[in-house]
C-alpha cells in the first residue's frame, strides 16, 4: 500500500511559489517530487526551511522554459542540471533520464534523505527504508556510492549532532574505510560549521566522528582522547569528555548570531587541546594537572583552524579566548582591580565572549554543574561592564596627534611615548582625554623644556628626576677639534669634580663610556662602573662612585654624532630595553637643539 501524506508538506502562504513551480513543471510534462532534506524535515516535523525537487520526464532546457513563464531562475552548470529559482530557496534538478527515483535516491547520503514525496498524489516514496531509519532515530548509509564524497562522515558527524541519531554499525564501518585526505577546506568548514551551530548535542557528532576513527585527521583533537583530569575538578573524565561536554553546553546557549556563535563554539572546541601536551602528575600532591595548557592549546589550535578555514577574522577571534579561557577564574581568585580586567579586554578584545567560554567550561564539569552559573564569569561580566570593556577592546586616548599638537614632529620615540600612555590608562591613572593630556604634559616635561632656547641644566635635572638617577652629563661635539665638550653635569660629588671636570671637560671619541658611545653610535652601559674591566670606564671615573651608568649618543639630521647624554646610579644597575630606547628618544629630542 503506497504511503499517503497529502498534507505533509503545505505548499500554501510561503510555500506559494513551490506549489506554482511543481504546477509549470507538471504542465510541461514532468513528474516533479520533492526530495531528500525537506521531505526528511516534514516528517520529523521540523519546519521546512528550503525545498529540493527532483524533476522526472523532461530535460534541463525543458525545466528552464517552463520555470521562466513565472520565475527568475538561475542555471548551475549545465552538467549539474540544476535550476535554482532567484527570489525562494528552491532548487529544481534532472537526473539522468535513465534513471527511475529509486536509482536516482541511491546516490544520496543517508536513507533519511532519500525519501520522496509526490505533491499531486500525497505519496511518500521511501525506496531505502528511509522512514524506518527515521523512526529509529538512525543514519544509514543508502549503498556503497556513499564512499565516493568521503564528506559524508562529516555530513555524519553534524546530522548525528542535529537530530541525536545514533550511526548504523555498518555504516560506521564504511566511514572508517574512508579519508579526508582530498576534501578542500571550504567543504570541511561546511560540516564543521554546521555542527558548531545546529548541533543540539555536538557532543553525539564528535563521538561519531570518534567511531569512525576519523579524529585521526585531526591530530590537535585526537590527542584529547584519554587524557586525564584531577577527578575532584574533573568528574566528567577525560579532556575528550570534558570538551564534548562543553560543547553541549555551548549549544543550549547559543545567540543565533552566526559569527558569534561560531566564535564560541571553535574557542570551545579547542580551549583544552593543550592539556594533551602538559598534563602530568605532580609529585606535591600525587594529583592531575595540565600547567600552561592555556598557552599550549593557543599554540597548537591555528593547526586545526587551517585545515577548515582561512578566514583570517575568524581565526584572529578565536585565538585570543583560546589563549585566555581561564582568566576569569584566575582574577576573581585573586580579586583583581580594574587594572587587571581593563589589561584583559585589550588581550581578547570582547570580555563578553570569553565569558561565554568560561559558561560552557564551566558547565562542562558532569551533571552537578551543567545548569548552574558560573561565578567568577559572572564577577568578570559585571566588572567589564562597569569599565565599560565588555563588548570592545579599551580605545586609547592618548593618540600622536596629541604629541603633534603639542609642537612636536613625528619622530620614532612617538610610540615609546604612545605605549607608556596607554599602560598608565590601562593602570587607571585617567580615563578621559582631559586626564591624558594632563598625564602628558607632565611625562613630557624634557620636551616642554626643549621650547625655545633651553637651560642644560634644567634638561639635565629633569631626564636624571625620569630615569630615576641620580648623576648625569650632556656633552656636545666640538667640530673644530673633534672632541665631545661639556656643556653641563649634576651630582658628581663635589669633592672629586675639581679634579674630574678638566677630564670630562673634553673626551675623544673612543675613551669612557661617552666616547664609546659616541664613536660606536650606539648605547654604551655598564652595570658597575666601579667593576669594570673592559677598559671603558677611566680610573678617574670610577672616583665618582656612580656604578650603574648608560650613555647614549646625540645624532644630528645629517646621521653624525653631535653629542652624548650620560646618566648614572649610585648603586649596581643594569639599564632595560625600554629604558635604553627612552634614553634614545630623549636625546633625539636634545638633538635639533644642541
Amino acid at each position: 500500500m503506497p504511503d499517503l501524506q497529502p498534507s505533509l508538506i503545505r505548499l500554501d502562504g510561503d510555500f506559494a511559489p513551490v506549489r506554482r513551480v511543481v504546477e509549470l513543471l507538471r504542465d510541461a510534462g514532468g513528474r516533479p517530487l520533492l526530495v531528500g532534506g525537506c521531505v526528511r524535515d516534514a516528517l520529523m516535523k521540523v519546519p521546512v526551511l528550503d525545498v529540493d525537487i527532483e524533476v522526472y520526464g523532461l530535460g534541463t532546457r525543458q525545466v528552464e522554459a517552463a520555470l521562466r513563464k513565472e520565475f527568475g531562475i538561475i542555471t548551475v552548470g549545465a552538467a549539474f542540471g540544476v535550476t535554482k529559482l532567484k527570489d525562494f530557496p528552491v532548487d529544481v534538478s534532472v537526473p539522468d533520464p535513465t534513471m527511475t527515483p529509486k536509482d536516482a535516491a541511491e546516490r544520496r547520503d543517508f536513507t533519511l534523505n532519500a525519501i520522496m514525496w509526490d505533491p499531486f498524489t500525497g505519496e511518500v516514496i521511501d525506496p531505502w527504508g528511509g522512514v524506518a531509519d527515521l523512526k529509529a532515530n538512525r543514519l544509514r548509509h543508502v549503498s556503497a556510492k556513499f564512499a565516493e564524497d568521503p564528506l559524508r562522515v562529516l555530513r555524519a558527524m553534524q546530522f548525528a549532532a542535529r537530530f541525536e541519531f545514533s550511526v548504523a554499525p555498518e555504516t560506521v564501518a564504511l566511514c572508517a574505510t574512508l579519508t579526508q585526505a582530498d576534501l578542500p577546506p571550504e567543504r570541511l568548514m561546511e560540516e564543521w560549521t554546521k555542527l558548531l551551530l545546529r548541533g543540539r548535542k555536538p557532543s553525539v557528532g564528535l563521538n561519531v566522528l570518534k567511531d569512525c576513527g576519523w579524529t585521526k585527521f585531526y591530530p590537535e583533537l585526537h590527542a584529547m582522547i584519554g587524557v586525564p583530569q584531577d577527578p575532584e575538578w574533573h568528574p566528567e573524565g577525560d579532556v575528550w569528555n570534558h570538551t564534548c561536554e562543553c560543547l553541549d553546553a555551548y549549544a543550549k546557549e547559543r545567540l543565533g548570531d552566526r559569527d558569534e556563535d561560531l566564535i564560541i563554539g571553535l574557542s570551545v572546541l579547542l580551549h583544552d587541546i593543550g592539556k594533551a601536551t602538559t598534563t602530568k602528575k605532580e609529585d606535591k600532591d600525587n594529583r592531575w594537572h595540565a600547567y600552561g595548557h592555556e598557552e599550549e592549546s593557543f599554540n597548537l589550535a591555528p593547526r586545526f583552524l587551517a585545515q577548515i578555514t582561512n578566514e583570517k577574522k575568524l581565526i584572529d577571534s578565536v585565538l585570543p579566548l583560546v589563549r585566555w579561557h581561564g582568566q576569569p577564574y584566575y582574577l576573581h581568585k585573586a580579586g583583581a582591580g580594574d587594572a587587571a580586567v581593563r589589561r584583559l579586554a585589550n588581550k581578547v578584545v570582547r570580555i563578553d565572549r570569553l565569558c561565554r567560554v568560561d559558561l560552557a567550561d564551566r558547565r562542562g564539569r558532569g551533571t552537578a554543574s551543567m545548569h548552574g552559573p558560573s561565578p567568577h564569569g559572572e564577577w568578570l561580566a559585571e566588572r567589564a561592564a562597569a569599565l565599560q570593556v565588555a563588548s570592545t577592546a579599551p580605545k586609547k586616548i592618548i593618540l600622536g596627534r596629541h604629541l603633534i599638537a603639542m609642537g612636536h614632529k613625528p619622530a620614532g620615540w612617538f610610540s615609546q611615548v604612545l605605549d607608556e600612555a596607554f599602560e598608565a590608562q590601562l593602570d587607571g591613572v585617567f580615563g578621559d582625554e582631559a586626564g591624558g593630556l594632563a598625564w602628558l604634559t607632565e611625562r613630557m616635561g624634557v620636551p616642554e623644556l626643549l621650547v625655545g632656547q633651553p637651560d642644560w641644566h634644567t634638561v639635565l635635572v629633569k631626564v636624571l628626576e625620569n630615569f630615576a638617577c641620580a648623576t648625569g652629563t650632556i656633552h656636545r661635539t666640538d667640530s673644530s677639534t673633534g672632541l665631545l665638550t661639556l656643556v653641563t653635569q649634576h651630582g658628581i660629588p663635589p669633592h672629586v669634580l675639581p679634579m674630574l671636570l678638566p677630564k670630562i671637560d673634553n673626551i675623544p671619541f673612543g675613551k669612557g663610556i661617552a666616547g664609546c658611545a659616541a664613536q660606536r653610535k650606539e648605547a654604551v652601559q655598564l652595570c658597575n662602573l666601579q667593576e669594570d674591566l673592559g677598559g671603558v670606564a677611566k680610573p678617574d671615573a670610577q672616583k665618582t662612585n656612580v656604578q650603574g651608568a648608560l650613555a647614549v649618543p646625540i645624532v644630528g639630521a645629517d646621521g653624525k654624532v653631535i653629542g652624548v647624554l650620560g646618566i648614572g646610579k649610585m648603586q649596581p644597575y643594569e639599564f632595560n630595553d625600554s629604558e635604553v630606547a627612552e634614553l634614545n628618544a630623549v636625546a633625539a629630542l636634545i638633538a635639533p637643539k644642541l
